[in-house]
Order: structure tokens, then sequence, then C-alpha cells
């Protein structure tokens, strides 16, 4: 598993109208911070002989939620995602549950971003966009891992398995 910090790569936290307040000392100046950051990833992922690949990042890549697809991530982070063969990508930041598997790509997105605030809404999207399953409000994702298979099971703020999700190599 490789987490990874998806804040600096969204443009609008560095935009001058931005309300809220990063604390950005410490890092390089953007271009070289977000270049280090996919350099050790990309790094860590090529050296990696693990059966399965899968990165962990606050922000959405593929999403139907409120915030929906990160377009930085998409066009940054994802080509590096794929080149790897990483499996899956889990994130939060939409305030929902979802797994997206878009037929263009190899990768599973999960989101489980409605431990607390929730019922955001989800945007209505097409069988392109790959929406295996979504749903507007409370719950947690549970991953199980074996050698040969992964299995994701979203459960709802009562504890009831909503949906469930294995893969297998």
């Amino acid at each position: 598993m490789f987490f990874f910090d998806t804040t600096p790569f969204i443009d609008e936290y560095w935009s001058p109208n931005e309300t809220r307040t990063f604390d950005w000392r410490g890092l390089a100046p953007r271009p070289e911070q977000l270049q280090s950051q996919l350099d050790e990833l990309a790094e860590g992922l090529s050296a990696s002989t693990a059966t399965w690949k899968i990165v962990i990042g606050h922000h959405t890549i593929r999403s139907i939620g409120h915030h929906g697809d990160s377009t930085e991530l998409i066009q940054k982070l994802l080509p590096l995602l794929e080149k790897y063969d990483v499996d899956v990508y889990i994130n939060g930041h939409d305030h929902n549950l979802q797994h997206i598997k878009r037929e263009d790509c190899p990768i599973h997105f999960f989101t489980s971003g409605a431990g607390s605030k929730a019922y955001s809404g989800l945007n209505p999207y097409t069988d392109e966009q790959g929406v295996k399953f979504a749903h507007d409000g409370q719950g947690f994702l549970a991953v199980t891992m074996k050698a040969g298979f992964m299995s994701f099971t979203f459960f709802d703020v009562l504890g009831d398995i909503i949906y469930s999700y294995t893969l297998q190599k």
C-alpha cells in the first residue's frame, strides 16, 4: 500500500482567492514538490513485487459525488498508476460511498468518505463512467486481503452490508 498526499495537487488550494488557510512551509516550490512526490511514488511502485498494488489518497480521481473527478489527479497521478499496474485507488473527500471501474482504465476506484458528514448528493452519471455502486449516506469500507483475492465491503451506518466486491488474481 502506498499513501499519497493529494492536497498539493489541487489547483484551487493555491488560488489567491482561496479562503481556507494552508501551511505550505517546508514544501519545495509547487512544481518541484509535485514532481518529487510523483517520482517517489513511481520509484516505490516500480520496485514493488507485491501481488496487489493499492494507492490511498484523500482526493478523488474518479467520482460522481459532490466534488466529482479531480482533473489535476487525472492528468498527473492517474497515468503513473496505470503505468505501474496499480489495482486499486482508495480515497475519501466526497462524503459518500462509491465503487467505480471504467472500461478505459484497469484501476478500481473506491470512495469511502461517509464516516460522519454525508448526503452531499450524487451527480447524474452515464454507463461510460463505470459506476458499480454509489451510496449517498453514512457508512464505511472494509477491505480483506489474501494472496489470491481482495474483498471490498461497504457497510451502512447501522453496520449492515450494502455492497461487496471481490477482485481475484
